[in-house]
């Protein structure tokens, strides 16, 4: 998107959506790029926003430990 961080606080919720990808298998690294897997491709194309937000939602409580 060509959006600038400007602040430090930026780059932490940067960080946290990146594991919330990689938890769910949305994103995978290769050569030192993250990209797109099929079910992250099918997590965006086939699911309602609103179910998407839910589902991100309830992986966070479920799965990540942020301590």
């Amino acid at each position: 998107m060509g959006w600038k961080i400007r602040t430090e606080t930026k780059i932490d919720h940067l960080h946290q959506m990146r594991i919330l990808c990689e938890i769910m298998y949305l994103t995978y690294k290769r050569k030192g790029k993250i990209l797109l897997s099929k079910n992250g491709k099918g997590f965006l194309e086939n699911i309602p926003p609103l179910v998407q937000y839910w589902n991100i939602v309830l992986v966070f409580w479920a799965r990540v430990n942020w301590e």
